[in-house]
Order: structure tokens, then sequence, then C-alpha cells
């Protein structure tokens, strides 16, 4: 059985995108566009397990739905300044990254859902990525990211050994779509591949090779590979 997530955020792009993000990652996602329907959703037996919820809402609405609701379900906020809610699981202040936001969830899942688990097989990269302190945790070393870096690893580690198109990381890791800054995209992949290889003890590079490793894909984007693949 997986883990069914409810978004409780307003419209747009920055919340389909979290919304796809969590699907990627093998939770169920269901959206609600106010605190009303979220409370709705809940009483109405769609089978919620976790809420991740923007304190942002007008009116104290978030507050409220909070305090309703924590005891009873994870309550995840996603806030620009600390709030004065008691009994939250954990809270998110803006600006985070999607890196950071997926592996506080996967925490709380894990911490106050033992009995579900996520529905998608894991890839074993050997390797362990730590959001918080933006780490790459391998059998040769633990590595120290940039932010960018950490959000890039993240963003393959989660398709989990699946092309990831370039356009998509652009898009989730500078949320641009501007084709010009690809090159951008370029150098941050150049710098991640040698943090890789010290944090695996291999050169990481576009071949086949018995070290986890980015690839190339040649006019579409880049991928994780695990140690030994081919």
């Amino acid at each position: 059985m997986g883990v069914r997530v409810l978004l409780v955020e307003p419209p747009g792009t920055g919340s389909r995108r979290l919304a796809q993000a969590l699907r990627a990652h093998g939770y169920d996602v269901v959206h609600a566009p106010t605190a009303a329907r979220g409370d709705e959703l809940v009483h109405s037996g769609a089978g919620v397990d976790l809420l991740l919820l923007d304190m942002d809402l007008p009116g104290g609405e978030s507050t409220r739905l909070a305090g309703r609701l924590s005891g009873r379900l994870p309550v995840i906020a996603l806030s620009s300044g600390p709030s004065q809610v008691e009994g939250l699981d954990d809270e998110l202040l803006r600006p985070y990254s999607l890196t950071v936001l997926l592996a506080r969830v996967d925490a709380v899942t894990r911490r106050a859902l033992p009995h579900l688990s996520l529905a998608r097989a894991q890839v074993d990269f050997g390797i362990r990525l730590e959001a918080d302190t933006r780490c790459i945790h391998g059998p040769a070393a633990t590595v120290a990211l940039t932010a960018k870096e950490c959000d890039l690893l993240g963003a393959l580690m989660r398709s989990q050994g699946a092309v990831v198109t370039r356009q998509d990381l652009m898009a989730e890791v500078w949320d641009i779509t501007w084709v010009g800054a690809s090159r951008t995209l370029d150098v941050h992949i150049a710098t991640l591949r040698g943090k890789l290889a010290a944090s695996v003890g291999h050169v990481s590079s576009d071949r086949e090779g018995a070290c986890t490793r980015i690839d190339t894909v040649r006019g579409t984007g880049y991928r994780l590979v695990p140690a030994g693949a081919h």
C-alpha cells in the first residue's frame, strides 16, 4: 500500500510542479486548492495519510486546518516564516528545493507511517544523498555539495535510472526553461561528476564502468547509472 498525500495549496505552476514531483517519487497525491476543500477530502474517506499544507493561505485558514488535523494526520507545513501551530510533524520555510522537501516527506513517512511503504522499486546507487546537509555519503568519502548540485543529484536519483531531460532539469533546479541557460547545466553536471567520483572512489564519466556515474544521453539529457550497469 502506498502513501496518499493531501497537498493543500492554491492552484498554479508551483502546486502542479510539487504534485508531479511527489507522484514521480512514488506518492499518491490529491490536491486541494483551499483549506475548506482539504478538510472535506480528509473527512470524505479519501484515504489521506499525510497532509502537506501551505501555511500562507488567507484568513488564517491554514492555522485552523492544521490545528484540527495535527494528531490525526502527520502534518508538514510549507511557510514563509515560522508558524505558531503546535503538533506539526515538520515545517519547511520558503524558499526550499524539491530535493529537501521530498527528503523531509520521506522522513516523516518513515517515522509516522511505518506500516506504509512507497509504491516504487528502489534502485541502489551505492550512495546516500543527505539533502539537509547537502552531502553525498559514498563508499570512499562524504563529499559536500552546493545547493544546485544537491538539487541536480536529487532529481537524477528520483528518476531511478531513467533519463531526465535537460528541460526538466533546468525547470526543476533553476525554475527556468530558457534554452540558452543549458550551458549552466553542463557546468554543474561536470562538477557534480567529479564530486560523485570522489564519493564512490572511481572515475565517473560518460562511459561504461563499474562505478556509479552520470551518463549523457545525447540530444536528450542525463541519467544516473548504478554501479555495474551498462
